[in-house]
Formats: structure tokens, C-alpha cells, sequence
């Protein structure tokens, strides 16, 4: 029978230093495996930006049912002009609108026009935790954004957590991503330069599952935009007014089972209602796509996401709405 020695204060130091080293690989590990394999949208998207080199005429930004809705390619044929999309995520609202689109201005001044796609769930949303970490900004950033975040000490711990020690706070994640093969969350869809995510394959039962969820929300809650995404709007009007360019805000497309849900569509009439009321205000903001443009379920990877085919549709409706806005104003 083996007999342990007793514990020596070195021995017990060496230990705990030796836990902490393997904790602190452990995470850097997993931050590396995250950054290779693990699909971060708001990041990606963050980054494409921070990364430019040179200036576009037209900035596309939004949530995810923008990120693979617009093409950026359609839009730049159409309208002679070049442009990126930025679309993120409908966890962040409308803060990753005003946030990069401050970005953007500081780096290369005004664009010439904005595009600002929607998903009609994504209002009431205005990020957490776990969404403001990814924003590739120095720590403590919150301060210096415009509109600021006010975080209170228990969301910056989690903030911390979720970026710093991704092992304990994005454990599935990693668990998924080390499943074999190992490989990205996104395959079988391609990002391009422009900033397009294309999805090529429909998801069939997850469009039918996720239209369920969304029928029990619109008839549980009502509408409410969340008082961040108010100021963030409003820091866009103010910008496009400032430096004079236009922005085009839209609805995202939809599951057209949803669209025909007569409870979504009582719904649907605040978030229309509220958005009129907001570009009333200036002649530089422009609401399109009132009436959400509907896709089958065989056209869809959820209720608001499409595939490659019908974001070009959806696209081309977005173009002639923007064209014929134009013409108008002339």
C-alpha cells in the first residue's frame, strides 16, 4: 500500500500553479477552437469591418435574415454601386446598426446609403451578455459607444466569462465542434467577401418547428421596442442627418405560414405602426418591405432565414422598392 507523504505548503503551491496553467491552456485552446471552427456571426461580421481597407458606397446591416437575405452582388449590378454586408444577429437588435455604422464613419466617413434588415422578432431584443462579448472591442468598450451600454456588475462577470473562459461558459459549443469529424457549425453553407452567408440546403422540419414557437409568441406577448434599440435608432437618423445619406429600413423575410397567421398579422400591424411613426420624422429614412415579403417552407431554413435562390428573389424585391424610392424623390 502505497503511504502519501505529507502535504508541504510547496507542494500544495506547485499544485494550485499547476491547475491554474492547465486551466488557462484549457482556455486558450478553446478560444483558438471557437475562433476555427466554432461559428460566431457577430464577430465575423465585427471583424470583416474592423479589417476593411477601403470604403463602400452601400452599408447592409441588420440581423441574421439580412446576413443571408441580401445579396450583395444583386444589389451592386442593379444600382451600379459596391457595398458589404455587416448583418449580425437579431440578439443584438439594433445595437450592431448604430455601433457599426459609427465604426464605419470613423474609419472612412459616410456611406452613401444604408440598408437595415429586420426580422419583426428581433425589436424587442437589444443584446446580453453573451451578445456584447463578441463585439471584438477592447474590454470596456461599453463606455464609449454610441448609444453606451450600462451594464450592471453581474452581466459584466458573465460578459468576462463568455469571452475569457469560453470553457466554462461555452462548454456545448465545444463539446459539438469536437464531435467527430471535427469540423464548422456552418458547413453546408459558404461565406463570400461581400459578406453574404449562402445557404444552400432548406430545413424543412426546423422551418415547421420554429413556426410553432413563433405562433406561441404572437399570441403571449406584445409588441414592445426595447428601449436600446429606440436610442440606437435614433443615433442612425442622426448620423444619416448629420452627413446627409439615406437609410432604407425593411423587413425581413418571412415563412408564409406565418405571414397568413392572423395572429401574427395583428401583431405584425404594431411593428409596421411603430417603424411608419419613426422615418415620418426625416426625409432621410424610408421604410420598404412593409408587407413582409413570404417564401414556402421548401425556400427556408427557419421562419426568417432563407436559401440562396430566394435571398436573390428577396433581394431584387428589396432593389425595385429602393429604385422606385429614388425615382420618386428625384
Amino acid at each position: 500500500m502505497e503511504v502519501l507523504g505529507p502535504a508541504s505548503k510547496s507542494r500544495i503551491s506547485i499544485t494550485l500553479i499547476g491547475c491554474l496553467v492547465f486551466v488557462l491552456l484549457a482556455n486558450l485552446g478553446s478560444i483558438w477552437l471557437l475562433r476555427h471552427f466554432g461559428e460566431d456571426l457577430i464577430a465575423r461580421k465585427w471583424n470583416i469591418l474592423l479589417g476593411m481597407h477601403s470604403p463602400v458606397d452601400w452599408l447592409i446591416l441588420g440581423d441574421s435574415s439580412g446576413n443571408q437575405g441580401v445579396v450583395p452582388e444583386i444589389l451592386n449590378k442593379r444600382l451600379g454601386v459596391s457595398s458589404i454586408n455587416l448583418a449580425t444577429h437579431a440578439g443584438m437588435g439594433a445595437l450592431d446598426d448604430a455601433w457599426m455604422l459609427g465604426e464605419y464613419i470613423r474609419k472612412f466617413g459616410p456611406p452613401r446609403s444604408v440598408l437595415i434588415v429586420h426580422s419583426y422578432d428581433s425589436w424587442p431584443l437589444s443584446g446580453n451578455p453573451s451578445t456584447w462579448a463578441k463585439v471584438p472591442f477592447e474590454w470596456g468598450y461599453w463606455d464609449h459607444v454610441d448609444p453606451a451600454l450600462h451594464p450592471d456588475p453581474g452581466q459584466i462577470g458573465l460578459m468576462f466569462l463568455d469571452r475569457y473562459v469560453p470553457l466554462y461558459s461555452r462548454a456545448k459549443s465545444i463539446a459539438d465542434i469536437l464531435k467527430p469529424p471535427l469540423k464548422s457549425r456552418s458547413e453546408g453553407n459558404r461565406w463570400q467577401k461581400d459578406g453574404f452567408m449562402v445557404a444552400s440546403e432548406p430545413y424543412i422540419g426546423f422551418v415547421l418547428y420554429n413556426f410553432q414557437e413563433e405562433q406561441k409568441i404572437v399570441r403571449t406577448h406584445k409588441f414592445r421596442m426595447a428601449p436600446l434599440n429606440v436610442e440606437a435608432l435614433q443615433r442612425v437618423r442622426s448620423l444619416a442627418e448629420e452627413y446627409g445619406f439615406d437609410v432604407f429600413i425593411a423587413n425581413g423575410p418571412l415563412f408564409e405560414g406565418l405571414v397568413a397567421d392572423k395572429e401574427f398579422q395583428k401583431y405584425f400591424s404594431h411593428v409596421v405602426s411603430y417603424l411608419d411613426d419613426f422615418v415620418s420624422h426625416s426625409a432621410r429614412l424610408h421604410y420598404i418591405s412593409r408587407s413582409p415579403m413570404a417564401f414556402a417552407v421548401d425556400q427556408m431554413q427557419s421562419v426568417d432565414h432563407l436559401i440562396y435562390p430566394a435571398a436573390r428573389m428577396y433581394t431584387d424585391n428589396l432593389v425595385t422598392e429602393i429604385i422606385a424610392l429614388q425615382h420618386r424623390d428625384k
